[in-house]
């Protein structure tokens, strides 16, 4: 996987800070949404940095996400067992998904999952905007369902800030407003359904995963991953239930 081009779009999804602060639920976190209380930096920068007022550089920042995108690409191929089979464009959708919303919240995409294991990227693109992650993170679920759909590189984001629907095309033609570079073709994948959490009560509350490192990213504006609807992806109404939130 290229590694530049999923560390420059994590980061303008995330948004880079390189002092401490307190994320919108409270949680103090530094760099690319590293979730400094429950994943001290020290072990990896080699040097105590306290909160409040503790500072980074942007390498070390830089240090902090690869380490934290080793640790989510590893999770999303150990639980879904047709990663390797996916093209680079949509394995980066998957690592992108589950850097923001943790790994028990990308499984809680059960349809969208099915989806793209079938090889059917336009529902699997519609699965992913047919939830209130996608109205809470807006411009950052616009732009990875069409890198899904069309198979595109990431190269920056794509349509307004404001919810609205999807402008690509089915066909895989280009979106309105879209700057992508198209990705190598993929075939659908057959296998187990590794997009399957056994555990999916709580696949849209990324808090509840152990060994949490995220904090909250900076597009969501409220509880994450509930949808209004039962009949939608990550509806927490046909499971357990469970808090809110992007924190991990």
């Amino acid at each position: 996987m290229n590694k530049s081009k999923l560390r420059e779009q994590i980061v303008l999804h995330e948004g880079l800070r390189l002092e401490a602060y307190k994320d919108t639920v409270g949680v103090w976190t530094i760099g690319v949404g590293r979730n400094m209380e429950t994943n001290p930096v020290s072990d990896e920068l080699g040097r105590t940095v306290n909160y409040p007022g503790g500072r980074i550089t942007r390498d070390e920042a830089m240090i902090l996400l690869d380490n934290d995108l080793n640790g989510a690409i590893a999770d999303v191929r150990r639980n879904i067992s047709f990663f390797d089979s996916l093209s680079e464009p949509r394995q980066m959708v998957l690592v992108d998904m589950a850097f923001n919303l943790g790994m028990r919240g990308l499984l809680g995409f059960r349809n969208m999952l099915s989806a793209v294991q079938s090889g059917d990227y336009a529902r699997a693109a519609a699965e992913m905007l047919n939830s209130r992650w996608a109205n809470q993170v807006g411009r950052r679920a616009r732009t990875l369902s069409d890198m899904m759909e069309n198979n595109r590189y990431f190269d920056g984001m794509s349509g307004p800030a404001t919810s609205g629907s999807r402008t690509s095309s089915s066909s895989g033609g280009s979106s309105s407003g879209s700057r992508f570079s198209r990705g190598s073709s993929s075939s659908g994948s057959s296998g187990s359904s590794g997009g399957r959490d056994s555990d999916p009560s709580r696949g849209s509350d990324p808090r509840g995963s152990s060994g949490s490192r995220f904090s909250r990213d900076r597009d969501n504006g409220g509880s994450g991953g509930r949808d209004r609807d039962s009949g939608r992806d990550d509806d927490p109404r046909d499971r357990d239930g469970g808090g809110g939130g992007f924190s991990r």
